[in-house]
């Protein structure tokens, strides 16, 4: 069905600094002017404001306490990047579940399937496996993934093909399911394309075709052929465990429709937590809690019980846990993230890191960066396992965010360089045993 081409071995990947080649010597030479290398970041403790009054009985107050001093040890990660190739504006990227390998689709949106194109590389860059007439992939797990071409038609015009969309707002798909090794390729009867996967072969996919985007449902494919019966709602995101799953439920119509979240096991698909008023959801590492940004405020709330915590921050509305169970909040206007524990208390400043951010699955790597990005070299500050060091990019930053694996041991981003995308990829310390409150996360 694809015309697949399975490189054994690996073609040798680009690195940063390899000799005889235009790019890469452009590219060594931003890395040697601006430091690519890690360097340690200073992290300013602060003083932790004043809680606001809260109702009593179901919320509970920080107490205001001085925020110890912390001193982060050195970490020194690679200090080259590894250039895996230019891409189109439309790439899309995803991490295997175990890190180990990246998905690129890189092929245009427009145009007919056979131009579309997806690679697969190792986590250092060397070139596993092309699909050629794929518009996107998915892991079902570290051995397995699901490769869909989305259905075309043609123009009005005649003279080119443009992408179908059903009502409900889907792009209807053919998927076909690979093994990594290349030896079995299997098509599928079930439409996998938008998918969303749990990462142990749990699938949740879009279904009924003919309901309005405010009326979603939903079911999850598993590879023994099973399906669930359709359900209300539209799935986000898995648990990193992937025995929980988080809904949007839309209100009304249009992308600006208020949506209330709700979490649902699997594979039960019972409810474990549903906020009809709510709004926004952002899961601690376990999903036990979650965030959210109030006017002029976080709130955390326990999944379990519904008992709220609320402090004053300065917060953009950007909010995401670290492994330590502790809550980092982004001031936009001032670039810093402040880090708070679960009662309120602000432990850790990051004074003019960037004003966006992203973590890793099992929160041991928070990413920072700033959103107005420069044509030339632009820094990435990351926080890893307790150290904050800063990367280097050597251009502008062109894709949403930089993608780190669900084990943060590794980072890609998409870059403009020479007046090309190209995809870059970063291995970032080892992992190492932490322990955190007494259990060890490693």
């Amino acid at each position: 069905m694809f015309r697949m081409a399975r490189l054994v071995g690996g073609a040798p990947a680009t690195r940063v600094g390899a000799p005889n080649r235009q790019r890469a010597l452009h590219l060594l030479l931003a890395l040697l002017l601006f430091g690519c290398g890690a360097r340690s970041l200073p992290s300013t403790p602060t003083s932790a404001p004043s809680p606001v009054p809260t109702a009593p009985g179901e919320t509970t107050t920080p107490a205001t306490v001085a925020p110890p001093t912390l001193t982060p040890s050195q970490s020194e990660p690679p200090s080259d990047w590894t250039v895996l190739g230019p891409v189109g504006a439309s790439a899309s990227m995803s991490w295997s579940p175990n890190g180990e390998h990246l998905a690129v689709a890189a092929g245009p949106a427009s145009g007919a399937a056979a131009s579309q194109m997806v690679q697969i590389f190792t986590g250092d860059g060397a070139l596993v496996m092309s699909l050629q007439g794929a518009d996107e992939l998915l892991w079902l797990d570290d051995s397995r993934f699901v490769v869909s071409t989305w259905n075309r038609r043609p123009t009005p015009g005649g003279n080119d093909w443009e992408i179908a969309v059903d009502r409900s707002g889907h792009i209807p798909a053919s998927s076909v399911l690979i093994t990594l090794t290349g030896d079995d390729e299997m098509p599928l009867d079930v439409d996998l394309g938008g998918g969303l996967s749990n990462g142990q072969g749990a699938v949740a996919i879009k279904v009924c075709p003919d309901c309005d985007a405010d009326d979603p449902q939903f079911s999850v494919w598993t590879p023994s052929g099973s399906l669930s019966s359709p359900r209300s709602g539209s799935a986000r995101r898995w648990s990193g465990d992937g025995t929980k799953l988080w809904l949007e439920h839309p209100t009304e119509e249009g992308p600006a429709a208020r949506r209330w979240p709700e979490i649902v096991t699997w594979p039960d698909l019972e409810t474990y937590y549903s906020d009809e008023e709510g709004g926004g959801l952002v899961p601690d590492v376990g999903w036990t809690k979650h965030a959210y940004v109030g006017d002029g405020e976080v709130v955390i709330v326990d999944l379990e019980s519904g008992a709220e915590t609320r402090f004053p921050a300065e917060a953009s509305g950007l909010v995401v846990w670290d492994f330590m169970g502790r809550v980092l909040v982004d001031d936009y206007d001032s670039a810093s993230v402040y880090v708070y524990d679960v009662q309120g208390n602000l432990v850790e400043s990051w004074p003019q890191v960037g004003n966006w951010l992203t973590a890793s699955v099992d929160g041991t790597t928070v990413v920072s960066w700033y959103f107005d990005q420069r044509s030339g070299p632009n820094p990435l500050s990351v926080w890893r396992m307790g150290v904050l060091s800063e990367l280097i990019l050597p251009g502008r930053m062109v894709s949403r965010s930089p993608l780190l694996s669900a084990d943060g041991s590794r980072l890609a981003v998409i870059v403009s360089l020479d007046g090309r995308d190209v995809i870059l990829s970063h291995a970032l310390a080892e992992r190492q045993t932490v322990v955190a409150g007494g259990q060890d996360v490693s």
